[in-house]
């Protein structure tokens, strides 16, 4: 009997890990923010996807993708407990745990070639209206946010408008909504040669290279473990130079195809 007991035992022992890591993990990723992330015929794809489908693999983590709204996804990255990994924050603040930086954003400035605005640094868009993300103002170095952070009524100058959407964003130049657009430079090139958007969204532009520095965005996570597993397999991706193939399959390759149809 003693021994049918420690037979059971060592059983249930190993049995309970397995069952506790085939529950999948729940991971949110934004929405319509091409090439990194976007929905066709009802599932999400792109490079922050890939990488983190590749990840998981190789660390034998089932899981299950969801894309969110932004707001619900900065939410969800700081104090939330509904996803296990949230996906492409900027912002590493709450109670949860945050990986090294995940993706870096090259981000420009876009205006109409047609205006021949003259724009050097972050300092001469103060009298020019310009388009953003919520929160920018935090995120585009020490000039930008002088001039464009919250007044004492709480409210951002009248001249940055915020969007949430990606797409109202960028149509917003060719709208002549704004002077400026604001944005990662391989999310506009998506949008710009996407060909149902049409014709009028493909006018001249002029790119100004104003923000020297990248804008990093991180993974959030609900257990530390997890974190610093996802980490190690993330530096093995950059090392390998997987990381960069991944990301060249869509920053290169597939916006040269988008271009041709």
């Amino acid at each position: 009997m003693r021994n049918v007991f420690r037979f059971l035992t060592i059983l249930l022992l190993n049995v309970i890990p397995v069952q506790m890591d085939a529950k999948p993990l729940k991971v949110a990723f934004g929405k319509s923010k091409p090439p990194y992330i976007y929905e066709e015929s009802g599932a999400v794809h792109g490079i922050e996807v890939d990488l983190v489908r590749e990840i998981l693999k190789s660390l034998k983590k089932p899981h299950d993708f969801k894309s969110l709204s932004y707001l619900r996804l900065e939410a969800e990255a700081s104090h939330g407990d509904a996803y296990d990994i949230v996906v492409g924050v900027r912002n590493r603040e709450g109670g949860r745990y945050y990986s090294q930086a995940f993706m870096d954003h090259e981000v420009c400035a876009f205006s109409l070639k047609s205006r021949s605005l003259n724009i050097k640094s972050a300092r001469d868009l103060e009298p020019l209206k310009v388009a953003v993300w919520r929160g920018a103002w935090k995120d585009l170095g020490a000039d930008f946010k002088r001039i464009f952070q919250p007044r004492f009524n709480g409210k951002v100058p009248g001249n940055l408008v915020e969007y949430v959407q990606i797409q109202d964003r960028f149509a917003s130049l060719y709208k002549g909504e704004v002077d400026v657009l604001v944005m990662d430079r391989f999310i506009f090139e998506w949008y710009r040669l996407m060909p149902q958007e049409g014709a009028h969204f493909l006018q001249d532009v002029k790119v100004h290279e104003i923000f020297p520095e990248n804008i990093p965005a991180f993974v959030s996570f609900r257990d530390e473990k997890t974190r610093d597993a996802f980490n190690r397999e993330l530096k093995r991706l950059r090392d390998s130079g997987e990381y960069a193939r991944m990301v060249w399959a869509y920053t290169g390759e597939r916006l040269v195809r988008l271009g041709k149809k």
